[in-house]
């Protein structure tokens, strides 16, 4: 039996909804906030249905297929 240790950075060490502060001079001030919120809401979701259909993807995958 092979044991393994786990960590959660994103969401735990990493603020996901920080890139509303990187999205702010693009998007501007009215959309970086929510612009940042949904993306990470299609993030967890793209990740988690990918999961239930057994078509894994790397996180980055997932990542750039919510923000297109």
């Amino acid at each position: 039996m092979s044991a393994a240790i786990a960590f959660d950075v994103y969401g735990t060490l990493v603020d996901p909804l920080e890139m509303g502060e990187r999205l702010r001079p693009v998007v501007g001030d009215d959309l970086a906030e929510p612009m940042a919120k949904l993306w990470r809401e299609k993030q967890l979701e793209y990740t988690f249905r990918r999961g239930l259909m057994r078509a894994y993807e790397n996180f980055d995958v997932c990542t750039r297929q919510a923000l297109a």
